[in-house]
């Protein structure tokens, strides 16, 4: 009797949830919209902050207004522009080179799930809150498969930008200059794709842990979503660890980066 009043309870709640949804769906969408585009600027002028009339929190607010009334399609452009002007303003080739990786992932983005953009901007705001591992509960359990395909590509985006920062602290700290110091940085940009293994590890341990939550759900057995959160996580922890033993990848079991 307990179980049945708990399973009444819930669905009254769904339904009440979606009530609220539908009364106010207009507004829900609007707040949505410039939450994730004023965080994600944020978080690339917090980071960056190579051009400085950029980094202004009025240039952020009336960005995110923007976005309000456009498509997230389109805050993941602008997101992709502003990048491009801090980049512009710390090395040209390092904004060349972001440029052709960002073209790359764009015409790879737009065959497989270009109706994604939300999980392309939510991924590099979770590393940044150092809580990648939410990711693909986010994914298997409100998207589809092939948005691991966006998910992986806001992994590479961030950590895209994490190689930047460090490379532009190396080359302040070595006080390098002229070609050498453009040399310095398209090599630290590069080597830290090429040599650094956590990119890869978060990638197919996100993929793999959004993919089997999403199969799971879908399952006509009780308890599904629990069971796909409960087979989800473990899937995660054990792709992390061999990873981080294995490849000495430098992931975040709990959550930092």
């Amino acid at each position: 009797k307990r179980k049945l009043m708990d399973i009444t309870s819930l669905f009254e709640l769904r339904r009440a949830v979606k009530v609220f949804y539908t009364k106010y769906e207009r507004l829900i969408i609007f707040a949505a919209r410039f939450i994730t585009a004023f965080t994600a600027a944020f978080m690339i002028n917090s980071r960056m902050g190579f051009n400085e009339s950029l980094n202004s929190i009025v240039v952020t607010f009336l960005l995110s207004l923007l976005c309000i009334v456009l498509p997230m399609g389109f805050t993941a452009f602008f997101c992709g522009m502003l990048i491009l002007l801090h980049l512009y303003t710390f090395s040209v080739e390092s904004c060349i080179l972001a440029l052709v990786i960002f073209a790359s992932l764009y015409l790879v983005y737009y065959h497989f799930s270009p109706h994604d953009a939300v999980v392309l901007l939510l991924t590099p705001i979770l590393f940044q809150l150092h809580i990648p591992t939410v990711i693909p509960f986010v994914v298997g359990l409100v998207f589809t498969p092939v948005s691991a395909v966006s998910m992986c590509f806001g992994t590479v985006i961030w950590f895209f930008l994490k190689f930047v920062v460090g490379s532009a602290e190396a080359s302040s700290i070595e006080n390098m200059a002229g070609a050498e110091e453009s040399i310095g940085r398209i090599q630290s940009i590069i080597g830290g794709f090429t040599n650094d293994k956590t990119v890869i590890v978060y990638c197919i341990g996100l993929a793999l842990a959004a993919i089997s939550i999403y199969v799971i759900k879908r399952l006509s057995i009780n308890n599904a979503w629990q069971i796909a959160v409960g087979a989800g996580a473990f899937i995660e922890l054990i792709v992390l660890l061999i990873g981080k033993v294995a490849l000495d990848a430098n992931v975040g079991i709990i959550g930092a980066v």
